[in-house]
């Protein structure tokens, strides 16, 4: 049976600017790269390259989850 429980995230820089300053850099780079006509998973791989660069010690699935909460909440409206 799978388990649906829901991962707690101890670090997650998308609400802590003071602690983070790579928002930014990392969203931009997603919007640069999709308005270059690259495809989706390029661009969201270039905002994620950015994160891991400033946060090596996040683990892999944490820091997907920030990127992809950053690059979307910033589309969402």
């Amino acid at each position: 049976m799978a388990d649906f429980s829901c991962k707690e995230i101890t670090f997650d820089g998308a609400n802590n600017p003071a602690r983070c300053k790579c928002k930014a850099a990392a969203v931009n780079a997603y919007n640069n790269t999709k308005e270059h006509g690259f495809a989706e998973s390029e661009a969201v791989d270039a905002a994620f390259r950015i994160y891991r660069y400033h946060h090596p010690q996040d683990t892999i699935e944490d820091s997907h989850l920030t990127v992809e909460r950053w690059i979307y909440t910033e589309h969402a409206h």
